[in-house]
């Protein structure tokens, strides 16, 4: 859970770092066309992170793929960040959701290899009813990853493509709509499976009763699933402009020097 949602943002942090404090923006754009790079690289992860989250069977693997397509997302903002008013608003907003949103993720797949030792999708029948809260705590969060309002990932999704629209770059705009459908196609598999299928297999759950997580497994989860369409909410209300306004000032600093 610590690697996907705190030591994969390290790498933005670096990447922010040197392009803006050791180099300066006026420096790269003089030296090389490095802006356009991240940004096609960005959206290669994207997709591909996505696509290849879609053939996954193991939820791990799945989720770790969808990490790609989503540190994807916070390279994007990085390279738009010099040619757009938002400056690294998008940026930020999609380190802290992602955060959150895939720690909620992580904890519910772990509480499903603690509890049963599940971690092939196919084997997700019947988890719903197991299961029903951890269940829950999975499915509200990758309604956030996808982007349903007013969930964290709308939010970071919406601000990424008026961060493109800003900077004329439109086909990153089809990159965000292709990378939302794929999205939703591999996270609704796993509804799917839990709610809707009920086929037989090895370790196919049959029995009704509940066999919920420790609670102190299942606080965090529900807390961060909670917070995922919080932080959302506060996002939109302005809750934290105070805090941006700042930060795109020291940008826009740096971008002058």
């Amino acid at each position: 859970i610590i690697i996907s949602t705190a030591v994969a943002k390290t790498f933005a942090y670096a990447l922010i770092r040197i392009i803006f404090s050791v180099y300066t923006i006026n420096f790269i754009k003089t030296v090389s066309p490095v802006f356009d790079v991240i940004c096609w690289l960005a959206a290669i992860a994207i997709i591909v992170g996505s696509v290849y989250a879609i053939v996954q069977d193991n939820l791990k693997r799945m989720l770790a793929y969808s990490s790609i397509s989503n540190v994807g997302y916070i390279v994007l903002g990085v390279g738009l960040a010099a040619s757009n008013s938002l400056g690294l608003t998008p940026v930020v907003m999609h380190i802290v959701n992602h955060a959150i949103i895939k720690g909620a993720l992580f904890m519910a797949a772990c509480g499903f290899i603690y509890k049963f030792n599940l971690d092939n999708i196919n084997d997700f029948s019947g988890l719903s009813r197991k299961m029903p809260y951890t269940a829950l705590v999975l499915i509200i969060a990758s309604l956030s990853m996808i982007g349903l309002p007013p969930g964290a990932g709308f939010v970071s999704k919406w601000y990424l493509i008026l961060a493109a629209i800003d900077a004329g770059q439109y086909p990153f705009v089809a990159v965000i709509f292709i990378s939302t459908l794929l999205m939703l196609v591999y996270f609704w598999r796993i509804i799917e499976t839990m709610y809707i299928k009920h086929e037989d297999s090895e370790k196919s759950l049959k029995s009704e009763s509940i066999q919920e997580v420790p609670m102190s497994m299942m606080i965090p989860g529900v807390c961060l699933a909670a917070l995922s369409f919080i932080i959302g909410l506060a996002w939109m209300s302005g809750f934290f402009d105070s805090f941006l306004n700042t930060l795109n000032l020291s940008f826009q600093l740096g971008v002058g020097q």
